[in-house]
């Protein structure tokens, strides 16, 4: 199993001084800068706001996901 913990600054600067160990970051799919700023940390994984039944299904723009995975 990972330990991964929100990306913030403060975690960042934990993880550079050896203060914390985690394995990965967790970033939101809204900010491919925040994405890019966890991973010269560590490696990171993006969740996105997808809700079973909410009735978004057609509203989703899988290609942005589909990169997001495949760039993390």
């Amino acid at each position: 199993m990972k330990f991964a913990v929100n990306f913030s600054k403060e975690a960042e600067k934990l993880i550079k001084n050896n203060d914390v160990q985690i394995d990965m970051f967790k970033c939101p799919n809204f900010s491919k800068e925040l994405i890019i700023q966890a991973e010269s940390s560590k490696p990171c994984y993006v969740h996105s706001g997808l809700y079973a039944g909410s009735g978004q299904i057609h509203t989703v723009n899988w290609d942005v996901i589909d990169g997001l995975r495949r760039h993390t």
